[in-house]
């Protein structure tokens, strides 16, 4: 048996194109997303705050 390091998704065409119109991805693939440097900030900044995932991403016009 093969080993894994966790579930992997594989995003269709269709997923592919919605991501690589949000301003905080920089590149997209089948099977990885690269998020901008200014999101990734945004987004730590916010978990120190203790700002719930779902609040922040919506804040940061991700969703």
């Amino acid at each position: 048996m093969g080993k894994t390091k966790g579930a992997s998704k594989i995003f269709s065409s269709q997923e592919i194109n919605q991501l690589e119109r949000n301003p905080n991805v920089l590149r997209v693939s089948e099977t990885a997303i690269t998020y901008s440097p200014a999101y990734k900030v945004a987004s730590v900044q916010a978990y120190l705050t203790d700002q719930p995932p779902m609040i922040s991403s919506l804040r940061l016009a991700f969703i």
